[in-house]
């Protein structure tokens, strides 16, 4: 596997979790 393309799927699935935490943390505030 290419070791850029694995970095890119790596950046790409930790800044989708960072919005789900956003995402329930302003669920839970509100």
């Amino acid at each position: 596997m290419d070791h850029s393309t694995l970095r890119e799927s790596l950046e790409g699935l930790s800044d989708c979790r960072r919005q789900l935490e956003l995402d329930s943390t302003s669920d839970g505030r509100e």
